[in-house]
C-alpha cells in the first residue's frame, strides 16, 4: 500500500474514479490517505454510478456534477442499501404506514421526505387536494376543495411546493390552477395559495395532461374541431407568464407530454404503428413562435402488434433528480405466441453524438395469462412496480422489477413479488385504486377503494 500511495495524485485520482461505487467506498476504509483522496469532488463527479440517487439536479442530464462529494457519497450509500433490499426475494425489513384518509383517493404523490399529497373525492363528489405529514405523527397540514379536479402534478424545490391541478366547472369548461405552498417543518399547518388560473374559453377544448418541474408547469390541450388538434400551455410560475403552442397533430394518437428542466417531450403513436417522441428545448420556445423539435426519437415499431394489445408508460415522478435518459415502458405482444411483454427503452436527454439513438433495454415477459392494471416506471427506468391480474386464477398480485444496466450476467435484473407472501398485506391487492412509486428512495404509496392509504418503505 505504501508504494501505491507514492504514485502521483493525478494517477491515483484516475484509478479511484474508474472504480465502482462499492469498491471506492471499500478503498476509502483502508487508510486515512485513501479516505482523503477518495473524498475529492472530481473523483465522485467522474464516478460511474448506475443507481438512482436521491439528489436534485439543477439541469437536465447534469447528473451529480452540481453536488459536493460528501453529499454524493451519502446518497450513494443509501442507494446501495436500497438496491440490496430491493433484490432480496424475502425481504422482511419493510415498513408499512397507514395514512388515516376519509375519502377515496384518485391520485397520490410523495413530496419530499416528509409529505404526501392526495387528490380525493368525498361521498358528495366534492374533490379535495390534501397535504399530509408522514414523519413521527401523521396528520393533514393543508386541504383545499377544487371543484371537479381530475389530475394534479407537484414539485418541491428549496422548501417551496408548486401544485398544478386540472379541474372543470359545471359547464365542463376546463381550468389549470397553480398553487404555492411554503413547507416549514416547524409549522403544523399551511395554506394552498392560488397564484395562477387559466381557463379554456373555446368550446370543445379540454386539458388532458399536466406536469410541474421546479417553477415551470405545462399542460396538454386537445381541441376537438372535427379532428383532434393538440396544443401545449407553458407557464412560468414566478412571473405568471404563459404561452400556447400548436403541436403536431396529424396522424397521431395516444399523445402524452413529459417535462424536464430544459426539455419537453411529446410522445405519440404515429400512423397507429410507430411510437415516437419529439424533443423540444424549453429555452427556445418563445411567444408567437411555432415550436421546432430539436430531435425526433423513433422508439419502436408496433406493426406486428394488434392496436388493442400495446400501450406505453412514462414515469409520473417529477424529473428533479439527475438522469441522462428519459425511460419509456412499452407493453406489447411481440411474438406469434401472443405472450405479453414489457420492454424498456431509454431516450438520451443530451446525446454525445448526433447518431446516438434510443437504447433498447430489457424485456420482461409475462409468464402466464396476465395483464397489468397499474404500472409505475421509475424516473430513470432502473426500477418499476405494478399490479397485475392473473386471469387464469382471477387473482391480483403486486410485482417489482430491478432493471439494471447491461452486464454479462444481468444479475441486476430481477422480477419478484413486491411483498413476501409469508408476511401478508393488511389489504387485498384487488382493492388497490392507485399507486405512486418514488424510485430513488424505494417508497411506494397505495390508495384503496376502501378510502385507505398506505405508505411502504424499503
Amino acid at each position: 500500500m505504501a508504494h501505491f500511495l507514492e504514485l502521483p495524485d493525478d494517477i491515483l485520482f484516475v484509478i479511484l474514479s474508474s472504480l465502482s461505487p462499492e469498491d471506492l467506498l471499500s478503498v476509502q476504509q483502508t487508510c486515512r490517505g485513501m479516505h482523503v483522496l477518495g473524498s475529492a469532488d472530481h473523483v465522485w463527479h467522474a464516478l460511474q454510478i448506475d443507481l438512482p440517487l436521491d439528489l436534485q439536479s439543477a439541469d437536465s442530464g447534469s447528473g451529480t456534477s452540481s453536488h459536493p462529494a460528501a453529499l454524493i457519497r451519502q446518497s450513494t450509500i443509501r442507494a446501495l442499501r436500497l438496491d440490496q433490499n430491493w433484490h432480496k426475494p424475502k425481504e422482511s425489513r419493510i415498513k408499512l404506514t397507514r395514512i388515516p384518509h376519509t375519502d377515496i383517493v384518485d391520485q397520490i404523490q410523495l413530496v419530499g421526505k416528509e409529505h404526501v399529497l392526495t387528490l380525493s373525492r368525498s361521498g358528495n363528489l366534492a374533490t379535495f387536494l390534501t397535504l399530509w405529514r408522514t414523519r413521527v405523527a401523521i396528520f393533514s397540514v393543508a386541504r383545499i376543495e377544487i371543484p371537479n379536479a381530475s389530475k394534479f402534478s407537484a414539485s418541491l424545490e428549496d422548501g417551496k411546493l408548486v401544485v398544478a391541478s386540472l379541474s372543470s366547472d359545471h359547464y365542463g369548461k376546463g381550468s389549470l390552477r397553480l398553487y404555492d405552498l411554503a413547507l416549514d417543518d416547524a409549522e403544523e399547518s399551511c395554506q394552498f395559495e392560488e397564484v395562477f388560473c387559466q381557463s379554456l374559453s373555446e368550446p370543445g377544448n379540454a386539458f388532458f395532461d399536466v406536469h410541474v418541474v421546479g417553477r415551470t408547469a405545462i399542460s396538454g390541450i386537445a381541441a376537438l374541431n372535427g379532428s383532434i388538434c393538440y396544443k401545449l400551455l407553458l407557464v412560468d410560475v414566478d412571473s405568471r407568464k404563459f404561452d400556447y403552442f400548436d403541436m403536431p397533430s396529424e396522424g397521431v394518437q395516444s399523445v402524452r407530454f413529459k417535462l424536464y428542466r430544459d426539455f419537453i417531450f411529446m410522445g405519440a403513436i404515429e400512423g397507429a404503428r410507430t411510437l415516437t417522441f419529439l424533443q423540444y428545448d424549453v429555452r427556445a420556445m418563445g411567444p408567437c413562435q411555432a415550436p421546432i423539435p430539436i430531435r425526433k426519437h423513433e422508439v419502436c415499431d408496433l406493426s406486428r402488434d394488434s392496436p388493442l394489445t400495446y400501450e406505453y408508460h412514462i414515469s409520473t415522478e417529477p424529473t428533479v433528480h439527475g438522469t441522462k435518459y428519459f425511460p419509456v415502458a412499452v407493453q406489447h405482444t411481440p411474438d406469434s405466441a401472443n405472450r405479453r411483454a414489457i420492454t424498456i427503452y431509454k431516450i438520451p436527454l443530451l446525446p454525445k453524438r448526433a447518431t446516438e439513438t434510443v437504447q433498447l433495454g430489457p424485456t420482461l415477459w409475462m409468464t402466464r395469462d396476465s395483464t397489468t392494471d397499474v404500472f409505475c416506471l421509475g424516473e430513470t427506468g432502473f426500477r418499476a412496480v405494478w399490479l397485475e391480474r392473473w386471469w387464469d386464477a382471477d387473482e391480483f398480485h403486486f410485482a417489482k422489477a430491478a432493471l439494471g444496466p447491461e452486464g454479462p450476467s444481468n444479475d441486476k435484473r430481477v422480477v419478484q413479488p413486491l411483498w413476501p407472501a409469508h408476511l401478508g398485506l393488511p389489504f387485498e391487492p384487488h382493492a388497490c385504486h392507485a399507486i405512486y412509486f418514488e424510485e430513488a428512495t424505494g417508497r411506494i404509496c397505495f390508495s384503496l377503494h376502501t378510502e385507505e392509504v398506505y405508505l411502504m418503505e424499503f
